[in-house]
């Protein structure tokens, strides 16, 4: 049971890295991010059925923060979004990532 959580966990962080790594959307991006938390979670919730009730703490501890976490970049990010894509004309972010497209060999 531990050993199919913890490959999923890993192929949902992984998935979620490569997201970050390979998206130029700002939404796409933080989407990404929220996927390698819940594989995080999902680890612990998985070590926690082994070794007691330590996990579901972490688990809860790292919702709560993401949730706080959720508020103030909801309240920042809704204003600069606006304001990049009123001045871009989109959210894609070619500054950030652009040097790790030639990094991995990809179009940017």
């Amino acid at each position: 049971m531990i050993t199919e959580a913890l490959v999923l966990s890993a192929m949902i962080f992984v998935l979620g890295t490569f997201g970050v790594l390979v998206r130029r959307n700002a939404i796409i991006m933080f989407l990404c991010i929220e996927l390698q938390l819940n594989a995080v979670n999902l680890a612990f919730i998985a070590f926690s059925r082994l070794m007691g009730i330590d996990g579901q703490v972490f688990v809860f501890f790292v919702m709560t923060w993401r949730l706080q976490r959720l508020q103030l970049v909801w309240q920042s990010s809704s204003r600069s979004f606006a304001t990049m894509r009123r001045l871009m004309g989109t959210l894609q972010t070619p500054e950030v990532v652009g040097p790790m497209y030639n990094v991995l060999g990809l179009v940017a």
